[in-house]
């Protein structure tokens, strides 16, 4: 994939790019390691590679990047194996050897070898950027990878290029791309899925399927909710094609979803975009986690999004997230009783167990969850039988201390 400005065309494709990096990378890139010495800055999850003199520009990616691996990781529940690569290319002549393509093209910014889960960044082209789209080039390219490879890199083009400029966070350029569209709109040229999902059309006229990707994924997502969409891209790995893996995903034909599509393209792109979840933040993905008992990831996920939404984000949506976020540190609270109660009785520590059966069957009835509240009631029972057992033998053992043997065996027989 490839980044850059959108008004000269941002963004190509993957098939370009695997074009190119087959062709081009098996020599001169071994030449260029050869000319060129890499120095590594690892951080929690990817190796920072620079040339020398670069120290300065290499921290500064170190100290954001492991961020935009955890937040976006949340949005798939996926992490890519670490490291992942960021190569960093200060000079355009060093990076143009890896990219000829970038010559010829005004404005390539960055692109990803999926394959070997690497990042380059070209630092020219990243200078008069703000500091949220050097963030969101990462957001992009790394989005990507995981795309990749959880469809076994068979997400076509305008699926992989819709969803990565999705799970950027809202900029200038998101107004500009949707200007774009107007535009398109106007002068009758919006292609049809089939014709867009045609091999080499994404990159034939990227002022039109770029802005385009974008909204076929914006409104799949805020249709069915970024679970489904993963679902899409998972069932790309096994499917025929993107079509049936829609409809495996959707459980509707692809012409259903496009006409539906079709129809609200108009008021999306005439403002209703600027009212979409905030970058990754998609509530949908917390709620199915909470649904699922997946209380640590969703509070993670929610964790991860709530700074960014309560800074752009309606209020609508930061309450609804702020009450998901309550909700899932209840469901992780409520399962830590659990074990606790478990852990109690294991040690015969019945009021202890009983205590924590007590809560935790309280959250889980709160949570909607009769199955768990169904467990904790089972360990309040063994508690409180337990607890009894053990007050029964105490009174035993004073009386056979006491010689009151009779009344031991009266005991024993109740």
């Amino acid at each position: 994939m490839w980044q850059y400005d959108p008004v000269n065309p941002r963004r190509w494709c993957l098939i370009l790019m695997g074009l190119i990096l087959a062709l081009v990378l098996g020599g001169t890139r071994s030449a260029l390691a050869q000319g060129t010495e890499w120095q590594e800055r690892r951080t929690a999850n990817f190796a920072i590679l620079y040339p020398e003199g670069s120290e300065a520009e290499a921290e500064a990616y170190a100290q954001f990047v492991d961020g935009v691996y955890d937040e976006v990781s949340a949005v798939f529940s996926y992490r890519a194996p670490p490291p992942v690569i960021l190569r960093i290319y200060p000079t355009m002549s060093l990076y143009e050897q890896v990219n000829p393509l970038a010559a010829r093209i005004p404005g390539v910014v960055a692109h990803a070898h999926t394959g070997r889960r690497e990042i380059s960044i070209a630092l020219p082209q990243t200078v008069n950027q703000s500091q949220e789209q050097i963030v969101n080039n990462v957001r992009h390219e790394l989005t990507h990878i995981i795309a990749a490879d959880l469809s076994g890199d068979k997400l076509t083009t305008p699926f992989q290029e819709g969803i990565a400029q999705y799970l950027e966070h809202p900029s200038s350029e998101l107004d500009l791309k949707m200007d774009l569209m107007k535009q398109v709109i106007a002068a009758n040229r919006v292609l049809s899925w089939r014709e867009l999902n045609q091999p080499g059309t994404a990159y034939e006229n990227p002022q039109i399927s770029y802005p385009q990707s974008y909204t076929m994924v914006a409104f799949l997502i805020e249709r069915s909710g970024l679970a489904s969409f993963r679902s899409f891209i998972e069932a790309s790995k096994t499917s025929s094609g993107y079509r049936s893996a829609l409809e495996t995903a959707y459980g509707v034909s692809p012409d259903r979803l496009e006409q539906e599509w079709r129809a609200q393209l108009e008021t999306f792109v005439n403002g209703e975009y600027r009212n979409r979840a905030v970058g990754a933040f998609d509530l949908s993905q917390a709620e199915t986690l909470i649904a699922r008992g997946e209380y640590e990831a969703a509070l993670k996920a929610l964790e991860l999004g709530l700074p960014t939404a309560r800074e752009t984000g309606p209020a609508e949506l930061v309450q609804r997230a702020e009450a998901l976020k309550t909700k899932a540190a209840n469901g992780q609270r409520a399962t830590s009783l659990a074990t606790d109660a478990r852990a109690a009785l294991e040690r015969g520590d019945y009021p202890a167990a009983r205590q924590a059966a007590s809560e935790g069957s309280d959250l889980f009835a709160q949570l909607n969850q009769p199955e768990q509240q169904q467990v904790m009631q089972q360990y309040i029972t063994l508690a409180e039988t337990g607890f009894a057992a053990h007050e029964q033998l105490k009174l035993v053992n004073g009386d056979l201390q006491t010689l009151h043997i009779g009344a031991a065996r009266t005991r024993l027989a109740q």
